[in-house]
């Protein structure tokens, strides 16, 4: 194989290197962003679930006031009562008494409710928080390391683009040239091996078969002597890639 088709090689598996640590680097910012989204989402609905937990607090010391207001009230009641001289008054007085101890007994039932929703809340917040805390950390840990995954990653490209131009400095203008031309158009894959396949019938009439590893389209012979033959770049006629044989070029140069 020419030399400039080695260069090549070594340069498109430099370059391959580069573009796969590049789209890691790419990827990485996305992933823990994401991430980040849905820590944050975590950590808001964790803050709901705190303020939850204290409006039913507000409301069950709202409720608690009222209770003891009431219970005030029935002393006072309880006072006058003993006080009454008339029995339209006391009779006012008792009527008045039964609904605020009604009202009594509805509060403590819904004191006790909220009582039992507090303590539910409580517990739910602390074990979200527990688990928020668990999951911030796994968060971190995982920032940290993409972090150092990525300064790891430049100073690899940084090192594979200096191998990349002393090789390049080797090849020949009307080699590199179309190469680097490829490599923007193709993806990243400017040059590929042209492999032969052998006939799996040996009768007669079965021919040699050889695919580019680009578009995986039969090449012609023509194709195949040039790159025996030729001393210039040779391209595919489907996909445009630049070509070196893989395979066992000796057989064709002998048929």
């Amino acid at each position: 194989m020419r030399q400039e088709l080695e260069l090549l090689k070594e340069l498109q598996a430099l370059d391959r290197r580069c573009r796969d640590l590049e789209m890691m680097q790419r990827r990485h910012p996305q992933v823990i962003a994401e991430a980040r989204r849905e820590l944050d989402a975590k950590q808001s609905a964790l803050e709901q679930s705190k303020l939850a937990s204290v409006n039913l607090h507000k409301t069950m010391d709202a409720k608690y006031l009222n209770l003891k207001e009431i219970e005030a009230k029935l002393l006072k009641l309880e006072t006058q009562l003993n006080q009454t001289k008339t029995n339209k008054e006391y009779s006012a007085l008792l009527s008045q008494k039964g609904a605020d101890e009604a009202d009594k007994s509805r509060l403590e039932d819904e004191i006790l409710q909220l009582m039992s929703q507090v303590e539910d809340s409580k517990k739910g917040h602390q074990a979200a928080a527990k688990k928020f805390e668990q999951e911030k950390k796994t968060h971190d840990e995982f920032a940290g390391k993409a972090e150092e995954e990525k300064r790891t990653a430049d100073a690899q490209i940084a090192e594979l683009r200096g191998q990349r131009e002393r090789i390049k400095a080797q090849i020949p203008p009307e080699w590199v040239a179309p190469y680097e031309r490829l490599l923007q158009r193709r993806d990243g894959v400017a040059l590929v091996g042209a492999l032969r396949r052998v006939p799996e019938s040996r009768s007669s009439d079965a021919t040699e078969m050889w695919v580019c590893q680009g578009c995986f389209m039969n090449l012609t012979m023509q194709t195949i002597a040039l790159l025996i033959t030729s001393d210039k770049p040779v391209f595919c006629k489907s996909c445009g890639r630049m070509l070196y044989l893989e395979g066992l070029p000796e057989q064709v140069e002998s048929k």
